[in-house]
């Protein structure tokens, strides 16, 4: 196996940070297409204030907090991963003033919260009705969400199928992107196959110690545009963690290599 430097990926432990929507301050006039976008394309890309634009990495996790007088309304009502570094720009409020903020990759979105507030409460404390937009959530906190983020959004699909598979297929685009970027079914698979590239062996820990503790991708091993149909997934399975490095190699080609293509090749150049 060939020795590997991999210097095109600053790698970063993935932070969470709460969005704050409140449509008596601000009226979203196109959510009802940001929702449309995301059930037809899987993303919606929208721009935000972000308070924590110090800590905030290209990749961290996003979740939005609706906000209001009716606590019926308050809650996540949607979630995805910041696309961008902070960036300057004017206020949402028209005053001209500069706010740092970041896009927004939504791949959930809905104008009625999956979590609501009473929910919400029942996580370690944290305040969820912040006077600011995008503050950072402690860890303990984050993976509580997530869980319950899971459960809420994609883990109706357990129901049918068993805990740890999903069906995908019929909205090929919008379940493959959060399927395979949510952190249970991340967690799945890196507990029955490793945190090591499959490919190349490459291990992140290894290289960068502590700051590369959990890193690594994970990979459809059959594209979903191969299957053409809903099918059923299950993470342990279908799922492979590789390195961003054999995992951007797999997608140069039209249809993308195979696993053991990309070890044949590496096989021999070594």
């Amino acid at each position: 196996m060939p020795n590997r430097t991999n210097n095109c990926n600053i790698v970063h432990p993935m932070k969470t940070f709460l969005f704050a929507y409140n449509p008596e301050n601000w009226y979203w006039d196109n959510i009802e297409t940001a929702i449309s976008n995301i059930r037809d394309t899987g993303v919606h890309l929208e721009k935000w204030s972000i308070r924590s634009y110090k800590q905030v990495s290209v990749g961290d996790r996003a979740f939005l907090m609706r906000l209001g007088r009716n606590t019926a309304n308050k809650g996540i009502i949607g979630a995805g991963y910041i696309g961008t570094d902070p960036f300057l720009s004017e206020h949402w409020n028209g005053s001209g003033e500069l706010v740092h903020s970041v896009i927004i990759e939504f791949d959930t979105l809905s104008e009625k919260p999956f979590i609501t507030l009473d929910e919400l409460r029942t996580l370690p404390s944290h305040n969820w009705t912040p006077q600011s937009s995008g503050q950072a959530i402690p860890d303990n906190v984050a993976s509580g969400l997530e869980e319950l983020w899971f459960k809420k959004t994609l883990g109706n699909a357990d129901k049918i199928f068993g805990d740890n598979s999903l069906r995908e297929g019929a909205v090929k685009t919008a379940i493959s992107r959060k399927y395979e970027r949510n952190p249970r079914a991340r967690r799945l698979c890196i507990e029955a196959n490793g945190c090591s590239c499959k490919i190349c062996c490459f291990d992140f820990k290894e290289t960068y110690g502590e700051l590369g503790e959990n890193y690594i991708h994970v990979h459809h091993i059959v594209p979903l545009s191969d299957v053409g149909e809903e099918h059923r997934i299950v993470p342990e399975r279908d799922l492979i963690p590789i390195c961003p490095n054999c995992h951007a190699m797999i997608h140069r080609k039209s249809p993308s290599l195979g696993i053991n293509e990309l070890k044949e090749l590496l096989s021999r150049r070594s």
